[in-house]
């Protein structure tokens, strides 16, 4: 296992609370009723985190525990080097195979969907999944798509697969990516401002890695200018990996659909006004801006007549909202982005 994926730097938000409990559980009481775990998700989301954090606490707290940690490509690959007839080939190979992953007490496999399409490695790995099974040893499985989205996989391996429990783990909301940011930034040894950290958040929505790799890049950028690290120096990083900006969109635009769907004035939207039907859709206006458009903080808060600080804290009002929470909201911001793609 990779010692330093734990429970305890595991970053725990909406997206991944379920899971992470399920695996907790696990990990302290294996081979019980979440046997097998099958756990999904899409890239950098802490899938892998998960499973070695799970292996990492059954051997604190079972030292006696036999544990084999692999992907699916390391068991294909032994596997095929079991049955490969071969000079000077081990005698009783295929033997050794069957029981190094049948003679375990917990058995934990990233990328389980590289197995389909291979269907006499799943044939070894359906006799052996029934062995732990029946011999209550926990089964852990990696996948990027549920056990029913798995093509080419046999039958009996998605029954299986879906006997115990299954769990996914879906992209960080706002304040997820914001406490993973404020985490890597201690690990990193890296300084960074509420407002480069909300740039990058803000940016950045569905990939764990991805928030890694830019407080990296920033950091070094930073070092090799001899600079202190800066909102300047992430706007730069991140010009060319913007969330689909649309540079021929202008505020403009935005602000006249936002101004017709809800039926305000024009002039009430861009004036001080603080009635609250007014406010909402100037938020509304402003996260739209940020999210459709190329324009910085400081450029938006001259459009609307504002400093950067309340650009920022209008863009986290509409952004920390959910859509379980504000459904019509979130509907209404769909038909505008909408219009606004039709001009």
């Amino acid at each position: 296992m990779n010692k330093n994926y734990t429970f305890e730097n595991f970053v725990v938000g909406e997206g991944n609370a379920f899971t992470h409990n399920i695996a907790w559980n696990v990990a302290v009481e294996p081979g019980g009723i979440y046997n097998p775990l099958f756990i999904y998700g899409g890239v950098g989301l802490g899938k892998t985190h998960l499973l070695h954090a799970i292996g990492n606490e059954m051997e604190n707290n079972f030292p006696d525990f036999k544990i084999e940690c692999i992907s699916s490509e390391k068991f294909l690959n032994e596997f095929l080097a079991s049955i490969k007839p071969m000079k000077n080939k081990n005698v009783g190979a295929d033997e050794d195979f069957r029981r190094k992953y049948r003679d375990v007490d917990a058995l934990l496999i990233d990328d389980i969907q590289f197995l389909s399409g291979k269907t006499e490695t799943q044939n070894a790995f359906f006799h052996t999944f029934n062995e732990l099974q029946m011999n209550q040893k926990q089964i852990v499985l990696i996948s990027d798509r549920s056990p029913s989205q798995l093509n080419e996989l046999e039958d009996r391996l998605v029954t299986r697969f879906s006997q115990g429990i299954t769990a996914d783990i879906t992209p960080p909301d706002f304040e997820t990516r914001m406490a993973i940011l404020k985490y890597k930034c201690e690990q990193f040894d890296i300084q960074l401002s509420e407002e480069t950290l909300t740039y990058i958040s803000n940016n950045i929505s569905s990939n764990i890695r991805e928030l890694e790799g830019v407080l990296k890049r920033i950091k070094f950028t930073a070092t090799s200018k001899n600079q202190p690290p800066s909102l300047a120096i992430a706007e730069e990083i991140l010009k060319d990996t913007r969330i689909s900006p649309r540079k021929n969109i202008l505020p403009e635009n935005i602000l006249n659909v936002c101004a017709d769907f809800y039926r305000i004035k024009l002039d009430d939207l861009l004036s001080s006004s603080r009635k609250k039907e007014v406010v909402k859709v100037r938020n509304i206006a402003i996260y739209l801006c940020r999210e459709l458009t190329t324009l910085s903080f400081p450029a938006i808060g001259d459009y609307f007549n504002k400093d950067h600080t309340s650009i920022i804290y209008s863009v986290n009002k509409i952004a920390k909202l959910s859509k379980d929470e504000e459904p019509e909201l979130f509907e209404d911001i769909e038909v505008i982005k909408e219009r606004i793609g039709k001009i």
